[in-house]
């Protein structure tokens, strides 16, 4: 035992030393002796006698000849308090001896980790958001008055459903009066024709005439030329006619937009609630909708430094807020080559297609994303911060190529490696040829007591409780 440790012992020593005066119970009494009044007045003198005589003064009225015990003879005396506090004091004492003095285990040069057998994820971490695959925008094709809205958002609708209803007044007499007028073409029409069949008729008849010699020639001449305007006055009917169909058929369209109908069965996003209002091609699409759910698109924007990673076709997993117990399939479907930029920060938006066959999912979902760019099964791997380790005394040149094995007698020993791919924590290694690297070997992963600070693998990482 240290001599300062005993020394501060013995100075505390008094204070925890049991009383002389104690007597081992929780009263310590002192001795009384009590003799009778008789005895001692025989033993007396006259003259003590008589001195004690004078001396007596009156006893008070109503007391009693009983022993008085005095105060300090019934108070419980505190020993046991100085017993607790010297206990206190020893083991206070001990512990300090115990950690400042007593002499500890001497520390592992090296914190070392065991070669293992892993499924290595090398992976890609994104945030991105769903939305659907595509949007169809139904403005009013007319201007009019919105006088119903047949549909709601969050509807499934099917291709020619009704949406909502315009006031077809106006458009009514449009198609009212331009049905009137490609009838009155049609007359016209068919009395131009019945002109040029008479105008051909007459023709005929002076032609044979002519050749019998009965009319003069500028008569049949006069017919021919009746003829042809009859048949030109039966194209400009006949050209009219069309240009009346045509004014009924633009009219009867306007009057059937005065019913919005859904180009595409899907899924209602958007929907126009003012009924009454006054809309229009100017007011913006009143609905907007969405092909059915079951299939979404996630947009994932990957930064320049792990761009070169990500492949079409690669498989991802993603988790939503709604359903965090639950991860989601998706798959790389695009990769657009038009970068973001934010600031000095420049990234590639990655587009990955979802099943939704349950619709858990919707769009404008916020999603945590997990790109897998390679994995490996049952792979000989070891810590990441193994391959950045090097003994102060070697080379580093060698970084990411060896680890260095500690041996049976003590001392480390470099194992040459091929590295393949890392999930950020382990690396995939593979022994190169003439080296060995089996299960459980123990690969130095940092520098541990007087050792620390003696690598040269930049500042020390701590993975794991030292061995």
């Amino acid at each position: 035992m240290p001599a300062d440790f005993a020394a501060a012992l013995a100075a505390s020593w008094p204070m925890i030393r049991a009383p002389d005066d104690m007597s081992g119970s929780q009263f310590d009494i002192p001795s009384l002796s009590v003799t009778s009044e008789a005895n001692t007045a025989e033993r007396k003198t006259p003259v003590a006698r008589g001195e004690a005589a004078a001396l007596e003064k009156p006893r008070p009225a109503g007391s009693t000849d009983e022993l008085q015990l005095p105060e300090q003879l019934t108070k419980p005396r505190r020993g046991w308090q100085r017993w607790l506090i010297g206990l206190l004091v020893v083991a206070a004492l001990m512990g300090a001896y115990f950690r400042f003095f007593a002499p500890q285990k001497a520390e592992h040069p090296y914190r070392v980790s065991p070669v293992e057998k892993r499924a290595i994820r090398q992976t890609v971490e994104a945030f991105g958001s769903l939305d659907v695959l595509s949007r169809v925008y139904v403005p009013a094709a007319r201007a009019g008055q919105l006088t119903s809205v047949l549909v709601k958002r969050g509807q499934q609708v099917q291709a020619g459903q009704e949406l909502a209803k315009l006031d077809p007044t106006g458009a009514a007499a449009d198609l009212n009066a331009a049905q009137i007028a490609f009838g009155a073409s049609a007359a016209r029409v068919e009395s131009a024709r019945a002109a040029r069949a008479a105008a051909g008729e007459e023709r005929k008849r002076l032609e044979g005439l002519l050749s019998k010699g009965l009319v003069a020639a500028s008569n049949v001449a006069a017919a021919r030329a009746s003829e042809s305007e009859a048949a030109a006055a039966l194209r400009a009917a006949e050209a009219q006619r069309q240009l009346d169909g045509q004014a009924a058929s633009g009219a009867r369209t306007r009057r059937e937009e005065t019913t919005l109908r859904a180009p595409v069965s899907g899924f209602v996003l958007t929907a126009v609630e003012d009924v009454g209002a006054m809309v229009g091609p100017q007011t913006g699409p009143l609905f907007v909708i969405s092909p059915p759910l079951d299939q979404l698109l996630l947009t994932v924007p990957v930064s320049e430094a792990d761009i070169g990673l990500v492949r079409i076709g690669q498989d991802a997993s993603f988790s939503v807020s709604a359903h965090p117990e639950q991860r989601f399939p998706a798959q790389i479907d695009e990769i657009e080559s038009e970068p973001q930029r934010q600031g000095s920060s420049v990234s590639y938006r990655v587009r990955l297609k979802v099943k939704n066959p349950d619709h858990m999912l919707l769009p404008g979902m916020t999603a945590n994303v997990t790109l897998e760019i390679a994995k490996a099964e049952e792979a000989l791997a070891v810590r990441e911060a193994a391959l950045r380790f090097s003994p102060v005394d070697t080379s580093s040149d060698a970084a990411r190529s060896r680890v260095w094995r500690e041996k049976r007698g003590g001392g480390l020993e470099p194992v040459e490696v091929k590295v393949g791919i890392s999930d950020g924590a382990y690396t995939a290694v593979t022994p190169a040829p003439g080296a060995t690297l089996e299960l459980g070997d123990l690969v130095a992963v940092g520098s541990n007591g007087s050792a620390r600070g003696a690598s040269k693998s930049g500042p020390g990482i701590s993975l794991g409780s030292p061995k």
